[in-house]
């Protein structure tokens, strides 16, 4: 097609999930706009304290692997050269933005050289239209597992969502997974399941020495202090003892010091996830399609298999019972 979207790598520096997320998101919209996708591997990812890359080596190597993990290159157009084109400040603004993908289509498509339009931030797009990731879930997801009476349930725990002096725009409180774990498994002991659960984390200490060596960028940093996280180039971080926080439940294995692939590839033999507000549980959560997932109320722009409850809903049961009810056939 003369006119693509594609992944504007040169803009951002981000955590892998959040890229990877971004790439997925663009696919989509090119899909649904019916024009061509080019794809742009990712250039660096922002350090993060628990992602298992502990030098600029494992990092560089694990950006490599990151950009062969999923076959985006399948679906890319084939042509050898673009005029590419950027959008302007206003133009990413979502009342504006995707009236202007529109314009472009029908203006560059009908020209006889090929058009790249970069996309740094695909989201004022697709965020009401949540059902456009689900052709390219379709095209990477995980394969199918079989139900089996022990069922995996994943914890995606993030040291951003929960303790004091954490991420307030990620926050999530643990009485929302105390609750909603112990009652998962009430339920599913009660219909016959045994459960086993996986928290992954980042929540604890002695991870990293320094994170900011191993490369984040400026837009991060100024994030990170914004929220509170970062005083005088060190971190301020609150931990959790996950272990003893949720000592309630049975078969409790903790995970933390591991590469987001290696994550994603054990979020896979989910038959349930526990999500947070992280781009690292999206990308999990859009390539199992068969797991159920659920999400704090706080999380938006996903598609319908993601299932938002509150701690409300979770004290009456009602929403939870109804969703495991339809998920599981009971």
């Amino acid at each position: 097609m003369p006119f693509c979207l594609g992944y504007d790598s040169f803009a951002v520096q981000d955590g892998a999930g959040a890229q990877i997320q971004r790439i997925l998101a663009i696919e989509s919209l090119a899909i649904f706009l019916n024009t061509g996708f080019s794809h742009h591997n990712i250039l660096d990812i922002d350090s993060n304290y628990g992602d298992g890359l502990n030098d600029l080596t494992s990092k560089f190597g694990f950006v490599e692997k990151l950009n062969r993990y999923l076959d985006f290159k399948k679906y890319s157009c084939r042509h050898s050269t673009h005029i590419i084109k950027r959008l302007l400040p206003i133009q990413k603004r979502s009342y504006f933005f995707m009236f202007t993908l529109y314009l472009y289509r029908f203006v560059l498509s009908k020209r006889k050289n090929n058009y790249l339009l970069l996309i740094d931030n695909p989201y004022p797009g697709i965020f009401k239209r949540t059902k456009m990731y689900n052709t390219v879930r379709v095209r990477h997801q995980f394969p199918a597992k079989a139900i089996t009476q022990t069922l995996s349930i994943k914890v995606h725990l993030p040291w951003a969502g929960v303790g004091a002096g954490q991420l307030l725009d990620r926050q999530i409180s643990l009485e929302w997974y105390k609750e909603l774990l112990l009652n998962l498994n009430d339920y599913l002991l009660g219909f016959g399941f045994h459960c086993n659960f996986t928290f992954h984390t980042d929540g604890i200490q002695g991870l990293k020495r320094d994170l900011l060596s191993l490369g984040v960028s400026e837009k991060t940093k100024d994030y990170w202090r914004l929220n509170g996280l970062l005083s005088n180039q060190k971190m301020n971080w609150s931990y959790i003892d996950v272990k003893k926080e949720f000592e309630a439940l049975p078969n409790v294995e903790v995970i933390y010091g591991i590469t987001p692939i290696e994550v994603w590839n054990d979020m896979a033999d989910g038959d349930i996830l526990v999500l947070a507000k992280s781009s690292l549980s999206n990308v999990g959560g859009l390539l199992n399609l068969n797991a159920l997932k659920i999400i704090p109320p706080t999380v938006f722009g996903l598609p319908e298999d993601f299932h938002p409850i509150s701690i409300e809903e979770l004290k009456s049961r009602g929403k939870l019972e109804k969703i495991l009810a339809f998920h599981f056939n009971f």
